[in-house]
């Protein structure tokens, strides 16, 4: 309870509807101007003073004597469905639609306006929409195994250099020009013939370590009774 309300546990000392002690206010002995009460801000639908459709002293509006600027009035905002100022499908005084002169997006089916749907409508190059560069897996122009429009390739009619195609750089696994464990056409590697430095390959980057394990109790119950790490021999890396 609040130190205003304290003061007023044992009676409120009203000055009509509001007390003057803790502010606290009754629907009782209202001082009004019209329809607002001076002390405490009640309103009431009594008195109103009226400009056109808004009472200028509480604020209530009324379906009369509207301000009309088209379809919207000036003084309350109420709108009507007469005199609107279309922008294509969309009002701009008050932002009724219709279902008219949309401005579609064809390709994402929708008016940019309103936001009305509509069967999506792509103006289709062969694989390739003109409009918004979304692709299809239909009518492609293949230059071999690459589509000249939109890029996509196949596993046909590839363009080998030996183990590599020259258009889509896809691989084959024949002829390989092996300088070791890599191959210098296409870069794969193979489980053969590593340059090591120590436990990494200079070529592909493989690593071949000599793990030790240890083992101790785990400093943590929750984790398990025991704690396991793995050391390089050669290189002291930590697994």
């Amino acid at each position: 309870m609040g130190i205003n309300r304290c003061i007023c546990l044992f009676g409120h000392k009203w000055n009509g509807c509001k007390c003057r002690r803790c502010g606290k206010t009754r629907d009782e002995q209202h001082d009004w101007d019209g329809c607002k009460c001076r002390r405490c801000g009640k309103t009431r639908d009594q008195e109103h003073d009226w400009d056109g459709c808004k009472c200028k002293r509480c604020g209530r509006t009324r379906d009369q004597e509207h301000d009309w600027d088209g379809c919207k009035c000036k003084r309350c905002g109420k709108t009507r469905n007469e005199e609107h100022d279309w922008n294509g499908c969309k009002c701009r005084r008050c932002g009724r639609r219709r279902d008219e002169e949309h401005d579609w997006d064809l390709c994402k089916g929708v008016c940019k306006r309103c936001g009305k749907k509509r069967e999506k409508q792509h103006d289709w190059d062969g694989c390739k929409c003109k409009r918004c560069g979304i692709t299809r897996d239909a009518e492609h122009d293949w230059d071999g195994c690459e589509c000249k429009r939109c890029g996509r390739t196949r596993d046909a009619e590839h363009d080998w250099d030996v183990c590599k195609c020259r258009r889509c750089g896809r691989i084959r696994n024949a002829e390989h020009d092996w300088n070791g464990c890599r191959c210098r056409r296409c870069g794969i590697t193979r489980d053969k013939q590593h340059d090591w430095n120590g436990c990494v390959c200079r070529r592909c980057g493989a690593e071949d370590h000599d793990w030790e394990y240890f083992e101790e109790p785990s400093p943590d119950p929750q984790y398990g009774s025991t704690y396991t790490w793995t050391i390089c021999r050669k290189c002291g890396k930590q697994g």
